[in-house]
């Protein structure tokens, strides 16, 4: 994280701008740089929606192929700093936004694209897409075709999870149905945003307060995950589900 001063580093977050100015994470609420980045793809979205639905050909699958090729072309400019351009904004993680978008339109055709996929299948390859994603999270790529083979793993790990959570009565559609597991995907921004606040005062307060030894460090994890859940829960209840009921209807 760069040396900003913490005030120029505060102005900079209220004005959603910390990442764009700086490349780095704001001082108080580092976590926030995806806040910026939402807002970012809000004053492009109008843009992006007008482009994709026009004319007599509203729902043309091209637009929505090029517009996945462009988003996926300009994140992987970002991300490896082919040009200049910050890590910390809407550039980096458009491709998520567009794959969002085409998933989103396309959820039938994708949904009768995997009922191939049979009961027991569906929990293999589901459960399969999910290590693979917790482990592009942790590995490391230095050279531009790794890159591309990252990305190719997660984007289509990020197909084959909406495709298979598409089909309620697999055995994944199902498990993706389970009430905490539905509550933790509706909540999981609100769980992103809060998770780092709570576990850093959780793990200070553990470790001061409480002797150390292995059933300790267990115990304590588990409280820990469980004041996550209900901060972030408390978070999605006041903050960010009334905000998003009103859009929805």
């Amino acid at each position: 994280m760069r040396d900003v001063p913490l005030t120029e580093s505060l102005l900079a977050s209220l004005a959603y701008s910390h990442g764009l100015i700086y490349d780095s994470m704001p001082r108080l609420f580092p976590l926030g740089w995806s806040l910026e980045v939402e807002v970012q793809f809000y004053i492009l979205a109008p843009f992006i929606f007008l482009a994709l639905f026009r004319g007599d050909h509203r729902t043309a699958p091209w637009r929505f192929l090029v517009l996945t090729l462009t988003a996926f072309v300009i994140s992987f400019v970002a991300v490896n700093k082919l040009v200049p351009i910050t890590s910390y904004s809407i550039a980096s993680h458009i491709v998520y936004f567009a794959i969002g978008i085409s998933l989103a339109r396309y959820e039938e055709q994708v949904r009768r694209l995997f009922r191939v996929i049979g009961n027991y299948a569906s929990l293999v390859i589901g459960f399969g897409a999910v290590i693979i994603l917790f482990w592009l999270g942790t590995a490391e790529f230095s050279s531009v075709a790794m890159t591309i083979f990252q990305w190719a793993l997660s984007l289509g790990s990020i197909f084959v999870l909406f495709g298979l959570a598409f089909q309620p009565a697999t055995m994944f559609g199902k498990f993706c149905r389970i009430p905490i597991i539905t509550y933790i995907g509706l909540a999981c921004y609100s769980l992103y945003l809060v998770h780092m606040q709570v576990f850093h005062m959780a793990t200070l307060m553990i470790g001061k307060y409480l002797p150390m030894s292995y059933f300790m460090v267990g115990a304590g994890f588990v409280l820990v995950m469980l004041a996550g859940l209900i901060a972030g829960g408390v978070f999605f209840t006041l903050v960010e589900k009334p905000f998003a009921e009103p859009i929805a209807s």
